[in-house]
């Protein structure tokens, strides 16, 4: 069993109501990122503030400013900065379960896949009084440890269990880079042109029913 490292890419323009649950949740993993690029994407409010504060603290974070380009310039430009073997998105607004990045690590020891795929909770401001069901909960779609191509995970999903959420997986960083995938600049659902390609070239990915 191989050691494995992953890193995380968080872009972040104007969170700062948000952005402390989301670094914190990364801080406190039980084994931790072996790389942590943030982004700043030209915010304008206290979000650099509460970015520098963590890089201060924590040697495996670095930050990385930009004037603001959008949500895909952000996450290309921390691809272009990472040396894992794998990485993983987060967007400033979301947070990690704490054993996030040791039930990955587990997962990639044994077996390199291209990726893993996992389940998501959705939740709401306090104020918002919203009754929904989770549509990022895979785990009723028969997928949970099936081992499948990319092609062959597309089309048992697609269309109801196909979620394009690109922060519901860790993806192989060699692949990515090989086949020169990368998100769409200047249009939006980026992560869908992401995905799809991502599955177009992967041989072995895998879903674990886990809500991450």
């Amino acid at each position: 069993m191989m050691e494995v490292s992953v890193a995380l890419i968080i872009p972040v323009y104007n969170v700062e109501d948000y952005l402390v649950q989301c670094l914190d949740s990364v801080t406190k993993q039980i084994i931790p990122f072996d790389e942590v690029i943030i982004v700043n994407d030209g915010s304008t409010d206290h979000s650099l503030d509460i970015c520098e504060k963590y890089i201060s603290i924590y040697p495996y974070f670095r930050l990385i400013c930009q004037e603001n380009q959008g949500l895909s310039a952000a996450r290309n430009r921390g691809l272009c900065d990472i040396s894992s073997q794998y990485v993983m998105f987060l967007d400033s607004d979301d947070y990690l379960r704490s054993d996030t990045v040791k039930i990955l690590k587990d997962k990639l020891r044994t077996i390199r896949y291209d990726a893993i795929f996992f389940d998501a909770e959705i939740f709401f401001d306090e104020a918002l009084q919203v009754n929904k069901e989770n549509t990022y909960d895979r785990s009723l779609a028969g997928l949970d440890e099936r081992v499948m191509s990319g092609e062959e995970y597309f089309f048992i999903c697609y269309p109801e269990n196909y979620i394009v959420s690109v922060s519901m997986a860790v993806y192989k960083s060699q692949l990515i880079k090989e086949k020169k995938i990368l998100f769409p600049e200047g249009r939006y659902y980026e992560d869908n042109y992401f995905t799809f390609v991502f599955l177009k070239y992967a041989n072995m990915v895998i879903h674990i029913s886990e809500k991450l």
